[in-house]
Parts: C-alpha cells; structure tokens; sequence
C-alpha cells in the first residue's frame, strides 16, 4: 500500500586536520534521515553517523522553531503537532532540506 510518504538522506563531508602532522586527516560522512514526507505530527530523524550533530528546523518565514541535538547513531522522534500545517526546513548546518507539514 503506497501511503504517498518519502524520506531523504542527507551527507556531507567534514575533515579536521591534525595541527602537528598535517598528514594526518579525519574524514567523517555526516549521513542523517529525516522522514515521512509529508508529515502530520511527528517526524523522525536518524543520526546514522558517530559523530553528533544539531539539526535546526526553521519554517517558511526563516524562523528557527526548534533544534534538535542528536548523538552519534541516535533516532529521535520529533512531534511538531503544535505547528501550523506549511514548509519546514531541516538544516544540519551544510545542508538544507524541505518536509510539508499537512
């Protein structure tokens, strides 16, 4: 049964660079999932990286609304019921993506 329902992974890289032996690097791929799409009153987010990460979700007008902070490898149940139905953006600081709220 086709519930009309998406979900959307988002990556990016980060590197960080050892000071005292530039050769040296760490590379982390930031991978996290935010679905249903559209979404009524709840809404999950996976952290499906170790490191921890804060997603900022904003609604249309650019007003920041609600931060999550996830640790590494963490699933969080968001309820947004409290919220108008519209676009919500979900911004991990690199990357942004829309979800509808019906």
């Amino acid at each position: 049964m086709d519930i009309g329902c998406s979900y959307e992974a988002i990556t990016y890289q980060a590197r960080s660079y050892n000071e005292d032996d530039a050769s040296q690097v760490h590379i982390s791929e930031h991978v996290f999932e935010v679905f249903p799409n559209p979404f009524k009153d709840e809404i999950i987010i996976i952290n499906q990286d170790k490191l921890p990460q804060v997603i900022s979700i904003f609604n249309i007008i650019g007003e920041l609304i609600e931060e999550i902070n996830l640790h590494g490898q963490e699933t969080k149940k968001i309820d947004l019921s409290e919220y108008e139905p519209g676009i919500y953006i979900f911004n991990n600081g690199i990357t942004s993506k829309k979800k509808i709220k019906i």
